[in-house]
C-alpha cells in the first residue's frame, strides 16, 4: 500500500533450561529483499550482501532463525547460524552440472558467452558446516576429531521428549533442477540432546 512504513515483527523465540545448560531458538521469516538500514542499525540484507561472496543467495534465506545451547556456568556455546552456514558454501567453483548441461551446451557452441561461467560459484548452496563455537568470558571451546560414535542404547531408548524444535536455515529449488534445504531438528530429554543438521538435496 502506496505511502505504508515497514515495519518488522520480533523473531519468535524459545528458551528452555536443561540440567547445566540453557538452550534458545529463534524463528522468523525470510530475508527481506532490500534495505532496511536505520541511521543507527545495518539490516540483515546489507550484511549479508557484503559479508558473502556468493553472487545470488539462497531464494529462501531464514537470516533469524537460529539455535543456541550454552553452558550456564562458563557461558561457553555452541550455536547454527545461517549466515555462518552460508560463508562455507564454495562461492568460487562450480562443480556440479545437471544431466542435460553438455547437451545444452553442446547445441550451442557458437555462443561465445556460455564458454565461461562469470561467477562460478556452487549453485547448490552445499556447506560442511557443524556448528560455531562462542567462548565464554574465562573458558575456551576447542574443537577437535574424535573415532567416538554415539550411544546408539541411549538414542533407542524411548524417554520422555522435554524438548523438541525444528526449523530451517535456507532453502532453494535449484532453478528446477530439485531443491537444496538445510534444516536443524533438536530434541532433549532428562538426560541428553540430540541435534541433527541435515542438508536435504532432492533432484
Amino acid at each position: 500500500m502506496a505511502g505504508a512504513k515497514f515495519q518488522d515483527f520480533p523473531p519468535m523465540r524459545e528458551e528452555v533450561l536443561m540440567g547445566k545448560w540453557a538452550l534458545s531458538t529463534s524463528k522468523s521469516h525470510i530475508l527481506r529483499s532490500t534495505c532496511k538500514c536505520t541511521e543507527f542499525l545495518k539490516c540483515n540484507h546489507c550484511v549479508y550482501n557484503s559479508t558473502l561472496k556468493l553472487p545470488d543467495l539462497p531464494e529462501m534465506t531464514f537470516d533469524r532463525n537460529s539455535l543456541s545451547l550454552c553452558h550456564s556456568k562458563t557461558g561457553c556455546k555452541v550455536e547454527l547460524i545461517t549466515l555462518d552456514a552460508l560463508k562455507l558454501v564454495d562461492h568460487e567453483h562450480d562443480l556440479i552440472k545437471v544431466s542435460y548441461a553438455d547437451e545444452w551446451s553442446a547445441k550451442r557452441q557458437d555462443n561465445e558467452n556460455i564458454k565461461n561461467t562469470p561467477k562460478p560459484f556452487d549453485w547448490t548452496f552445499t556447506t560442511f558446516y557443524t556448528g560455531s563455537l562462542v567462548n565464554g568470558k574465562s573458558h575456551q571451546l576447542i574443537e577437535s576429531e574424535t573415532n567416538e560414535e554415539p550411544n546408539q542404547e541411549m538414542l533407542l531408548r524411548r524417554d520422555k521428549i522435554l524438548f523438541h524444535t525444528e526449523f530451517v536455515m535456507y532453502e532453494d529449488e535449484l532453478a528446477d533442477n530439485g531443491s537444496s534445504k538445510i534444516v536443524s531438528k533438536m530434541s532433549c530429554d532428562a538426560d541428553f540432546c540430540f541435534d541433527t543438521f541435515k542438508i536435504l538435496p532432492k533432484s
